[in-house]
């Protein structure tokens, strides 16, 4: 199970936080995705006060900012829900609010470079004190929270008094889908009632929840194909003249694949053989990741999970219309379990993606082949992309792809997705099944592309 705490950074605490509390009802547990989520407050920054606090920890002070920006940076993980306000003040008998006393040393470069990516006056750290602080110090926060990449979830602003302009936001902190931006555009302390903020919570958490479904690889109809020479989706490959399982085998596809016609050639001898023999090792009563038992995904399926997840987020997957089906019987993932091999499957969907679409949402894959590589006789599976290996700007730059951060020194998502899975595709104690290798080719066009070529080490 996952725990999914729910921050909120307000500088006034909750109005009818108690009864705020009763209609939420945390703690709340979902699934989705074959993954077990726990949601609930957090226990510190909840602006509710009562839970592990007597009073609400509040954003008034300047104590109490470093304090959130330092676990923001520092201790923050795993997934989380953030509703940030904008407007932090520190309250005097004089004005009822007023700056914090921050100085030059609140302002990384990092948090500089963000703030004069989305405000065109910002030419130093001062002109960031002058100009985020108080009304926009939420920003900081949030910009300090993207930096932080051992954790992914969503940042809701809750404000009424700044406009966000989000586009501009998003650009300028680039964290790609590990974080998803929204502007409420309406404070969470005051100005709605209980049953209004409650709702924003529980809708929250259930465009979390939508967004990790992910491809719908093990639906209820396929929990049997396979099993049995008589099944009606029989454990041997039928003629193709079968029209009944070609049928029931396109269906399926489509569903997984969002509505997209395979080709008719994988449906003929030899790609329909090939085809019903990758599918054995992803679906059906003889799979690990649909019974637990017997067979594991096998190298074909590459392609397969790659175009399933570029299809679930919307991306366009015309490349694999010239995907060829090839006999694929060694496994690249060995595991006991049915929950093991469906993380790991999930876990090679999300490194692919985060390859597969560029910064301006456009699809980056040229193609999926099989091809040999000299002194080696096994199968190469190769995947390309439209990405330079050797640049290092922005756009089709494969550092900035991988590596992710406008800061430099993170590790970015894209390397945390391939240790997540290289870490599940493996028996604990063991070695992966299969080795992956990133390097450049010369696309059609002359121009140098990136190729990630798969093969099994073992069968």
């Amino acid at each position: 199970m996952l725990d999914v705490p729910i921050l909120i950074f307000e500088d006034a605490p909750l109005q009818d936080s108690v009864e705020l509390r009763r209609l939420v009802n945390f703690p709340r547990t979902e699934i989705t995705g074959e993954q077990e989520y726990r949601f609930n407050w957090h226990p510190i920054y909840n602006a509710l006060g009562g839970i592990s606090h007597g009073t609400p920890v509040l954003i008034r002070s300047l104590q109490v900012y470093r304090e959130a920006a330092r676990y923001l940076r520092d201790e923050l993980s795993g997934e989380a829900i953030i509703f940030m306000d904008l407007h932090f003040t520190e309250p005097t008998s004089q004005e009822g609010g007023g700056k914090f006393n921050l100085t030059t040393d609140d302002v990384p470069d990092g948090l500089l470079e963000f703030a004069s990516c989305v405000d065109d006056k910002v030419k130093s750290k001062e002109d960031v004190l002058q100009h985020f602080n108080p009304f926009r110090l939420g920003f900081m926060l949030a910009a300090i929270a993207a930096r932080n990449t051992n954790w992914r979830g969503m940042i809701f602003f809750a404000s009424q008094r700044v406009n966000v302009e989000l586009g501009k936001v998003e650009r300028c902190l680039n964290t790609g889908d590990r974080i998803l931006w929204r502007d409420l555009r309406q404070a969470m302390a005051v100005g709605s009632t209980a049953q209004a903020r409650a709702k924003i919570i529980g809708d929250a958490i259930e465009e979390f929840l939508e967004r990790r479904k992910g491809p719908p690889f093990w639906p209820d109809q396929t929990n049997d194909w396979f099993k049995t020479l008589d099944s009606e989706i029989p454990h041997d490959p039928p003629p193709d003249s079968n029209q009944a399982v070609v049928d029931k085998v396109r269906g399926y596809l489509i569903q997984l694949l969002g509505g997209f016609a395979p080709p008719e050639p994988w449906f003929k001898s030899p790609q329909w053989e090939c085809l019903y023999e990758t599918l054995k090792g992803l679906i059906g009563a003889h799979s690990v990741s649909a019974a637990g038992t017997s067979k594991n995904l096998r190298l074909p399926a590459v392609p397969l999970i790659l175009a399933a997840q570029m299809a679930s987020k919307g991306s366009d997957i015309r490349w694999f219309k010239s995907f060829v089906w090839q006999s694929g019987r060694a496994e690249i993932m060995a595991h006991q379990n049915t929950a093991d091999a469906r993380e790991s499957i999930r876990a090679m969907a999300v490194f692919l993606e985060h390859l597969s679409v560029g910064s301006n949402g456009e699809s980056q894959v040229i193609g999926a082949m099989w091809g040999t590589v000299p002194g080696d006789r096994k199968k190469h599976l190769l995947i390309d992309f439209n990405i330079d290996p050797l640049s290092r700007v922005n756009g089709r730059g494969l550092l900035p792809t991988i590596f992710g951060s406008r800061w430099g020194d993170d590790k970015g998502q894209t390397v945390g997705a391939y240790e997540a899975m290289m870490e599940c595709a493996r028996k604990p104690g063991s070695a992966p099944s299969f080795s992956l290798c990133i390097y450049p080719v010369t696309g059609g066009d002359g121009q140098t592309i990136t190729r990630l070529d798969f093969r099994t080490l073992e069968g």
